[in-house]
């Protein structure tokens, strides 16, 4: 941390003095802050949940595992507060769009931007039912004016909470944004840092605010205070960075993605430690195992191959007694292995 409050990190660091004394000397580090400028931006809002943004989110924010938050949403579903929660797509239907109407221009007039996020998939995007905030939920419930079958606990309203405010945000305007650009040099050690400072014009950020800092000025400075961190070189996933990276790689699918979490921790393949997955013995030996004499059918091509057959069934553009009788085959390969 610099003396004027400015928070930087750099990788692997050419350190001035020896690593024992950082703490006690880091007075005598200079900084500096140089190539200062400033950029506007418009941001857009970002779209309604889909299961996978969902998945991650409510795994960052709130610190809920995939298959924590499908059995809230599946509740939330099934009390008719939410729109189904297993889908890909983003699109917003005129229902939606209305319920959105009619929550912004009560409470911010300016600020109603309708978008559909028009995107293939049987169902839309997860979305609540009303146009009520997680506040005027609990009022209604409490007067009796809205009754369900379960008790709705903190999570429920905490993911609620999540799903409203990103579907309300997704239809508000754009926000405009200040941001600060410029380099930091400390004593021979470099980074370049881009820094959002003001809010010039206020959006969708009403609903998801946008974290500003202070603004910087250029000129040189002494360090505060220093940490060295050793970090290992592999980061560990949490469970939603993992069906992130399942979504991106094309494995799985709204359906299926808890689940596969869910069974991988159940099978003891992995075990979580402070909201990371860490990879067992066991799971290290089964995965070796399978990779070296069935790599060819568990391999993520695989994965991707027969996911695509499924979704060409469904369209029409495959025939399913012929791919059937290709997986057939290849079963009869892995029983002769």
């Amino acid at each position: 941390e610099l003396s004027n409050g400015l928070k930087v990190s750099i990788e692997n660091p050419v350190l001035p003095i020896p690593t024992e004394q950082l703490g006690k000397n880091v007075w005598q580090i200079k900084a500096k802050i140089l190539d200062l400028k400033t950029e506007e931006k418009i941001l857009d809002p970002p779209p309604p949940y889909t299961t996978d943004m969902l998945l991650r989110d409510a795994s960052v924010r709130l610190g809920f595992s995939a298959n924590k938050t499908m059995m809230i949403a599946q509740d939330l579903f099934e009390m008719g507060l939410c729109t189904y929660h297993r889908t890909d797509s983003t699109t917003v239907s005129a229902v939606g769009i209305g319920i959105a109407k009619n929550y912004i221009q009560e409470r911010y007039p300016s600020m109603f931007a309708p978008r559909k996020y028009s995107m293939g998939g049987a169902h839309e995007c997860i979305r609540p039912t009303r146009a009520l905030d997680v506040e005027q939920l609990k009022n209604v419930i409490s007067a009796g004016i809205l009754r369900f079958p379960k008790r709705l606990t903190d999570d429920h309203f905490k993911l609620y909470d999540l799903i409203f405010k990103r579907f309300i945000a997704s239809q508000m305007r754009e926000a405009r944004i200040l941001y600060q650009k410029f380099r930091v040099l400390i004593d021979g050690n470099q980074t370049c840092v881009e820094n959002p400072v003001s809010i010039l014009s206020e959006g969708f950020n009403i609903m998801l605010p946008i974290r500003t800092v202070n603004a910087v000025e250029e000129g040189e400075y002494t360090l505060n205070s220093a940490r060295l961190l050793h970090l290992p070189s592999a980061r560990l996933f949490t469970q939603g960075e993992i069906i992130a990276l399942m979504k991106e790689r094309g494995i799985g699918r709204p359906s299926t993605y808890a689940k596969t979490i869910a069974t991988i921790l159940e099978r003891r393949y992995a075990i979580e430690k402070r909201n990371r997955l860490l990879s067992t013995k066991l799971g290290y030996r089964v995965y070796a195992y399978l990779s070296s004499k069935f790599g060819r059918y568990t391999s993520e091509e695989t994965t991707r191959r027969l996911e695509s057959l499924m979704d060409m069934i469904e369209q029409g553009k495959a025939d399913y007694r012929e791919v059937l009788k290709e997986l057939y085959k290849e079963i009869l390969e892995i029983r002769n292995a």
